[in-house]
Formats: C-alpha cells, sequence, structure tokens
C-alpha cells in the first residue's frame, strides 16, 4: 500500500455495512460508487462506478472502499465503507471490521420478516457488545419490491410504524432504500456520515483510533480476501436429452404412420401420456381395451398390436418384427403434415416449440390448428401469445395509446414453458406409473420407472439396460445399497429435472446416489443446497463433518467451500481433531493461499476480543453497584 492511500485508508470516517445475508449490503454499496467517487485500485485517482443490476449474488465475506460522500452540511466527506458477511461462518472474523467504526449502518431487507427480527435478535447485541458507544443507522433495503404493489406490501413487509418504534427504542436512527431504483440511498449515506462526524467531533483527540495507531497497528486498512468459492451448477441437459430420446427408435412403444405415407415417426406412450392430449386419452383408453375411438375417427386411425394377434391394415405397418416394443400405431389423416407433427412432438417432448415473433404467420396458423386439434392447450396458448406479437400495430391516439399500453402488460404475458410434472407416489404404484417396462427392488420396495427415461437421462441406466447387460432383459433389478427414499428423488429429477423434494429429506443421501449414477448435474444442485445449509451453521465440527462426507462422494465444489471457510477460520479449526490436522496437510497449498487475516489481525483481533469483554465485566459491575440499595442505619 503506497503512501497516499494509507493516508485514505488512515484518516477516512470508516462506515461499516452488517446484517443478514442477501439483504442487499452490497447493492447498496454499488449504488454509492455510482452516487460518489470511489478510489481506484491504483490508490491515486477516484471514479464513479456505473451500477449493474444484472450482477448475480455473490456472497461477500470482507470488501473495503475509499468513497467521498457528498453531503449538504459537511461538504465532500472521505469515508472508508466495509461491507461484511452476515453469514454465521463468518461470527469468528466479523468483529475485526468493527474495531475504530465511526458509524455502523444496520441493514434488513423490507420484505424479509427474518431478516427484521434479527436486528435484535443477533445483530443489536453483536455491535452493542462490540462498539456499545458506535452510533448504528438502522437501513431497510429492497423499497421498489413494495412501491406500488398493495398485495405483496400487506402480506409480506415490515410495517414502517414497527420499524420506527423499534429504532426509537434501541436508540437508532432510520432510512428506507432501494438500490434498485436509487430511492434514497443519498440520504441514508448522508445520515450515516453525520453521525459518524458527531460521534468523532465527541472523541475528540482520545479516540481510540489515535491509541490504536500508536501501537502500529492500523484497523481500518486490512489486506483483501480471496473471493469465497462459487457454487457452479451445469446448464440442464434436459432438452437435449429428451430431444435424442424422440429421434430414437431405442424402448420406443408407439409408432406414428402418415395416411400420405410420409416416413414414420417414432414415440414412447409414457411421454405422450405425461402431456395432456388427445394421445393421453386414447393411451389411457388402449390400457382398457382394444375398441377405437370413434371421436378421433377424422384425425386418426388406431391400432393396438399384440403378439397373439394379427393387426389389420398391414399396408400401414412396415416390418413390426423389426420393433417388438411396439404396442401402438397411430395412423394420422392427411389433416396435418409430417413435418408440424414432429413439431408437435418435439413440444411434448422438450417443452419447447422451436417458435418466436419471427415465425411465418403461415407456419404459426398450421401449427396452432393442429394443436386445437390434438387438444394441446399449452401449445394453443404459445401459438396464440407469439401471433398476437406479430399482428401489425394499429394507429391510436396517445390516450388509447397508453390504455393499450396498460392492457399489453396487463394480458399479454408469455405462457410458461411446459415442464413433465408426476404425482408424489408415481414411481412406487404399478397403476399410476403407467407403461412401466421396468422394476427395481430397492430396500424391499418395488420401484416402477422406464426404460426410454432412464436410459436418455442417465448413462448408468443407458449401459445397465443396453444389451450387453443382463438387466436388459430383466423384469425387475435389484439395487443394493441405495436409499429407496433418495432413489425416488432421482427419478423425480430425471423425469422432471427439478428436486424438491431436498427440502424435506436428506441431501446427503441424494448426493450419494446421484454421485453413483453419474449424475453431475444433480450432484452440484445437492452441493448448492449443502452450501447454503452451511452458510448458517457455526459449529466446526459441521463443517469437518461437511468436508469429510464431499471428499468421499466426489462433492469437490463443496469441498473447496468447506476448505475456504476453514482457512478463514484457521485457528479456530486447527489442533481441534487429528482429521482436521491430515486435512490441513493434504491441502496445504490451499491454506496458504485462502488463509486470512494474516497472524498481526489475528493477534491485535484476539487483544480486542480481550479488552471487550474486559469492558463488558466493568459495565456489568458498575451497573450491579447501581442496583444494590444503601445499608446505612439512622438512629431514632
Amino acid at each position: 500500500m503506497d503512501t497516499n492511500s494509507s493516508h485514505y485508508w488512515t484518516n477516512a470516517l470508516k462506515i461499516v455495512l452488517v446484517g443478514d445475508t442477501r439483504v442487499g449490503k452490497t447493492w447498496l454499496l454499488a449504488r454509492a460508487h455510482e452516487l460518489y467517487a470511489t478510489l481506484r485500485d491504483d490508490g491515486c485517482s477516484f471514479s464513479h462506478k456505473p451500477f449493474d443490476p444484472t450482477l448475480t449474488y455473490s456472497g461477500t465475506s470482507f470488501v473495503t472502499c475509499i468513497t467521498n460522500v457528498d453531503t449538504a452540511d459537511l461538504g465532500n466527506y472521505q469515508t472508508n465503507i466495509w461491507d461484511t458477511g452476515g453469514s454465521g461462518l463468518f461470527n469468528f472474523l466479523r468483529p475485526l471490521a468493527y474495531i475504530c467504526a465511526d458509524v455502523f449502518m444496520l441493514c434488513f431487507d423490507l420484505t424479509s420478516r427474518e431478516s427484521f427480527d434479527n436486528l435484535t435478535e443477533r445483530w443489536l447485541p453483536e455491535l452493542r457488545k462490540y462498539q456499545p458507544k458506535t452510533p448504528i443507522l438502522m437501513v431497510g433495503t429492497k423499497y421498489d419490491l413494495l412501491d406500488g404493489d398493495v398485495s405483496y406490501s400487506s402480506e409480506h413487509s415490515i410495517p414502517s410504524c414497527k420499524v420506527k418504534a423499534v429504532a426509537d427504542r434501541e436508540g437508532c436512527l432510520y432510512q428506507e432504500t432501494s438500490a434498485l431504483s436509487d430511492h434514497l440511498v443519498a440520504d441514508a449515506f448522508e445520515k450515516a456520515v453525520k453521525l459518524g462526524h458527531k460521534k468523532r467531533e465527541e472523541e475528540g483527540k482520545r479516540s481510540q483510533r489515535l491509541k490504536v495507531l500508536k501501537g502500529g497497528f492500523d484497523p481500518t486498512w486490512i489486506p483483501p480476501i480471496s473471493s469465497p468459492p462459487e457454487i457452479k451448477i451445469d446448464p440442464s441437459t434436459y432438452v437435449t436429452d429428451f430431444k435424442r430420446l424422440l429421434n430414437s427408435d431405442i424402448n420406443a412403444d408407439v409408432l406414428f404412420k402418415f395416411e400420405d405415407a410420409n416416413q414414420s415417426v417414432f414415440a414412447h406412450a409414457v411421454i405422450l401420456w405425461l402431456t395432456p392430449s388427445i394421445f393421453k386419452i386414447i393411451l389411457e383408453d388402449n390400457i382398457a381395451s382394444n375398441n377405437y375411438f370413434e371421436q378421433f375417427k377424422e384425425l386418426c386411425e388406431i391400432y393396438r398390436v399384440s403378439s397373439d394377434s394379427n393387426t389389420s391394415r398391414e399396408e400401414f405397418i412396415v416390418d413390426l418384427k423389426a420393433y417388438p416394443h411396439i404396442k401402438t400405431v397411430i395412423v394420422l389423416k392427411k389433416w396435418i403434415s409430417r413435418e408440424t407433427f414432429v413439431t408437435i412432438l418435439e413440444f411434448i417432448y422438450t417443452g419447447l416449440a422451436g417458435i418466436s415473433k419471427d415465425t411465418e404467420q403461415e407456419e404459426l396458423k398450421q401449427l396452432l390448428f393442429a394443436a386445437e386439434k390434438l387438444q394441446i392447450h399449452s401449445l394453443v396458448e404459445i401459438c396464440k401469445y407469439f401471433s398476437k406479437l406479430a399482428e401489425p400495430k394499429k394507429a391510436f391516439s396517445s390516450h388509447e395509446k397508453m390504455q393499450q399500453q396498460n392492457n399489453s402488460e396487463n394480458q399479454l404475458q408469455p405462457p410458461s414453458t411446459l415442464m413433465h410434472t408426476v404425482q408424489q407416489g408415481f414411481f412406487l404404484d404399478k397403476e399410476e406409473a403407467v407403461f412401466s417396462d421396468v422394476t427395481f427392488l430397492v430396500e424391499d420396495t418395488l420401484v416402477y420407472a422406464h426404460k426410454a427415461v432412464l436410459v436418455a437421462r442417465s448413462p448408468v441406466f443407458a449401459a445397465l439396460l443396453s444389451d450387453n447387460f443382463r438387466e436388459r432383459f430383466c423384469n425387475q433389478v435389484h439395487l443394493q445399497g441405495i436409499d429407496c427414499i433418495s432413489f425416488l428423488a432421482v427419478l423425480e429429477y430425471l423425469y422432471t429435472d427439478a428436486c424438491p423434494s431436498l427440502e424435506t429429506i436428506s441431501t446427503e443421501n441424494v448426493l450419494i446416489v446421484a454421485d453413483q449414477l453419474l449424475l453431475s448435474r444433480l450432484v452440484q444442485i445437492c452441493e448448492d443446497h449443502l452450501h447454503k445449509s452451511l452458510q448458517q451453521v457455526v459449529p466446526a465440527s459441521s463443517i469437518l463433518d461437511a468436508l469429510a462426507f464431499s471428499k468421499l462422494f466426489n462433492a469437490r465444489q463443496l469441498t473447496k467451500c468447506c476448505l475456504f471457510y476453514m482457512a478463514l477460520n484457521y485457528t479456530r479449526f486447527r489442533g481441534i481433531t487429528k482429521e482436521m490436522d491430515s486435512f490441513v496437510k493434504d491441502d496445504q497449498s490451499f491454506f496458504e493461499e485462502h488463509r486470512w487475516p494474516p497472524r498481526e489481525f489475528l493477534r491485535v483481533l484476539e487483544g480486542y476480543k480481550l479488552k471487550t469483554e474486559k469492558a463488558a465485566v466493568r459495565r456489568r459491575c458498575r451497573q450491579k453497584e447501581l442496583r444494590v440499595p444503601c445499608t446505612k442505619c439512622s438512629v431514632m
């Protein structure tokens, strides 16, 4: 750090942002960088940084910057703003940011009651413990989520009167803000500067800062902390997997023929059944009987194929012996082209119709007509949406334009993308899991599934159910060493690309099964879920347990996160167990790179905490003395 930069850090007013994770502290600081000139990385010049609302959330540990805050009464005021991480994993280190703080900006989310409750349950006690005389400005964030939305406000927001009552009771000032809309952000920082300036004036030359600086330690500057590892989740292969399944005849049990003699198309009954359409009705009827559906005779002819009966209309059936799994043949009449029908099948399989506002109107009309005939209502809505977008714009008066714009915003919304869904218990009931062609025995429980989906979505199942393994011809596959509940959650993911069960069952067990089946993306989803839960965990033993688990089951990203938090809390972990010592030895280079803060800062931190504890004991003793009643006697 050069001389000029050191001068800035030493003399600047220290503002510390604290509060729960995800309440918007970092965005508040980012907006301040746009409003005020901030010291550049070269340490020699100041500049404004544009606010970027597209940045994705990234957890903060410690970030510091020198910013010149413009105020009405005090002019251009130089500040040293600290952004601190709210995660419980930083509880041990966070007090290092409190040393010599001139003012705290205690942030909470105006739409989160939990973050508001934590003001009095967690943050105010912590700040008062370490800096009892430092003023506090309570800052409500994300006001833009409430502005103009009465329903959202009434259900989720904290009443303004309640916030002000807490602020008055605790001796704090209060300011609501929105970093996204730049609502009163400048007012918040101006209030913070005034509070900090007043504190400095009251302390005068005998401030704690001067005492610390004379001791050779400058707490207003600290080495930068390395960025915490982020859990990255690979893009979904769901659409690609199901599109590949559509283009394959493997495990196909439905054959679509065309009356105009176009090339046939293979399909899978379970996929057709998962999407509401006339095909679901046809296939459900086939389960019960061989009768044709009279109501669909203008659209198609339906043939039930079986090994012990002769199928009529042999001219439409091409060498079915080569495809023994075909159970149903549907002959589409000339009202629909093969090209349009393939587009519809792609939508049924993937949820994507391959259309946009630039699609030709004639193509949209044909697709809409076919979707209506086949009763695929979700596709009908999508076609209508893009047809509406493509309509030529009419000339309106200014009043009509405004009304038209409001109507468009309120009514013309893009339809949601179709995704396959399965009901709870789908895999445990043979009648529910229609067209099941493979059964798993897991912990004495029969689980019903479909080879087509499993082969398309899992490389392990693709190999297990291929011709090279005996399981290919087995009706029942015994899976040993797998937890049944976790296996059901994995099946749910394979069919729907979602795993909501992680909220209610053991994420660790799901990760184990996902790792065994080489489902790398599901492993990453589990890692992300475990990482979020660990951010609020304080016991060191929990981090060690998570690290041991992640190393054992190839959760590499979770391993890095655990090692990172251990490096930040090195003194707490070192020597706890022999296991910890082995981790340090195995990952010594990682610890050397990410260990923070340096030893001299830890020495000061320990001294600061000890001094704080002694001061708290003295305060309690004085309060106790004041409560003791006078015991002197008087002579009557």
